[in-house]
C-alpha cells in the first residue's frame, strides 16, 4: 500500500509540474476590453448649405442612445429644434439631423454632435457662448466650417464722362445757321 500511495503522490506531483510548465510557457491570451461607444460625423454640409448633417455611432446600442446636436452661429444653438433636441439613431448606427431650421443656421462655423443616453434631456442652447459643461461627459464629434473667402476684388474702371450728343442740339444748330444765312442774305439785298 505504501508503494501505491507513493506512486500516486509522485504521479500527482509530475502532473502538477507539467501543467505549471505548460501554463508558464503558453503565450498569454490577450485580454480584449470592449471599445467605448463613439460618434462620428460622416457628412457635414458645406458652409451656406441647407443639407442635413449625417453621422454614425459605433459600439453603442441604438436602443440605448440618442444624439444631441449643437451649432455655433454667434453662439451655440440646439438642433434640430428646442422642442425636439435629440436625434434618433437608426438600427445600423447611422443618424441624420436638420441643422438649418431658421435664422442664419447655414452660416454655422462649428457643429457638435454628442452621444447621450436615451432619456437624457440635453441642455437647450439659445445663443449661449458655451455649451454647458455637463455635456463634456459624453462622447462627441465636431467639425469647424470656414466661410468661403471672397476672391480678390476686380478693379472697377469708371468710364470717362462724355457729353451726350442729342439730336435736338444739331437741329437747333442747323436752324441757327439757316437764320444767320438768311440775315446775311437780307442785308446784302438792301
Amino acid at each position: 500500500m505504501k508503494i501505491k500511495k507513493k506512486t500516486e503522490n509522485l504521479i500527482a506531483r509530475m502532473l502538477m509540474a507539467i501543467l505549471l510548465a505548460v501554463a508558464i510557457s503558453a503565450p498569454a491570451m490577450p485580454v480584449v476590453a470592449a471599445a467605448p461607444p463613439s460618434i462620428e460625423l460622416t457628412y457635414v454640409p458645406a458652409f451656406g448649405s441647407s443639407e442635413m448633417l449625417q453621422g454614425k455611432v459605433t459600439n453603442a446600442d441604438p436602443d440605448s442612445y440618442d444624439v444631441a446636436v449643437y451649432i455655433f452661429v454667434g453662439g451655440w444653438w440646439t438642433k434640430p429644434y428646442w422642442d425636439s433636441p435629440v436625434t434618433t439613431i437608426r438600427k445600423d448606427g447611422t443618424w441624420f439631423s436638420e441643422i438649418v431650421t431658421g435664422g442664419r443656421d447655414e452660416r454655422a462655423i462649428e457643429i457638435r454632435a454628442y452621444l447621450i443616453p436615451k432619456g437624457f434631456s440635453p441642455p437647450l442652447a439659445r445663443g449661449k457662448e458655451d455649451i454647458p459643461q455637463m455635456m463634456s461627459e459624453y462622447p462627441y464629434a465636431y467639425k469647424e466650417r470656414t466661410p468661403p473667402t471672397d476672391p480678390a476684388p476686380t478693379p472697377v474702371t469708371t468710364p470717362k464722362p462724355s457729353v451726350p450728343k442729342s439730336p435736338g442740339f444739331s437741329v437747333i444748330a442747323g436752324i441757327l445757321i439757316l437764320i444767320g444765312s438768311a440775315v446775311i442774305c437780307a442785308r446784302k439785298k438792301k
